[in-house]
């Protein structure tokens, strides 16, 4: 489980293989989400920290920062560098990935490490399609996937880590939902 806070329901995150907190297994989606929560991160920039991890092979889903070589490979492409990604089987899996760039309306990397809590959510719409990523109320950045999302499966869904302790969160995560 994730370490105390100085912030009363808050849970530090030490990027430690133990840090994560289940929220169960068994949980499915079939037509859309939408995961919101605020953070205070103090990711270094490499590799993956999650947000939220539901590890089920090509069903995933999965809310996190990443730092890796496959951003040419998301949906739609975009260029090497730090991303908050937001990945779901929409007819087939799919990452989108937010450059944190600082380009068209969306925040550096630096500007989420500012020491301030940040709102963040993800949304995927089945009916329409939009897989949406929003930082402090404010819609930075999205795309059109067709088709209702495909999920679930034994693996636990997880805040702040992977079910195998694997990519832990950096940093602090509060007021957790999942629609």
């Amino acid at each position: 489980t994730a370490g105390a806070n100085s912030t009363t329901g808050a849970a530090r995150f030490n990027n430690t293989g133990s840090d994560g907190v289940s929220i169960g297994s068994g949980l499915t989606f079939s037509v859309g989400l939408s995961i919101s929560t605020w953070i205070k991160p103090t990711w270094n920039g490499t590799g993956y920290d999650e947000i939220f991890r539901k590890e089920d092979g090509g069903n995933r889903i999965l809310f996190s920062f990443q730092s890796d070589a496959n951003n040419p490979s998301a949906s739609p492409p975009v260029a090497a560098g730090p991303v908050l990604s937001l990945g779901l089987n929409t007819g087939g899996y799919k990452e989108m990935d937010m450059p944190l760039d600082g380009l068209s309306g969306r925040p550096t990397l630096a500007q989420l490490k500012d020491g301030n809590w940040h709102h963040v959510a993800a949304t995927y719409d089945g009916a329409t399609g939009v897989k949406a990523i929003y930082v402090d109320g404010t819609l930075r950045f999205s795309t059109t996937h067709s088709g209702n999302m495909l999920s679930g499966g034994a693996a636990a869904a997880v805040i702040g880590n992977t079910s195998g302790g694997g990519e832990a969160f950096t940093g602090d995560i509060d007021e957790f939902a999942l629609f």
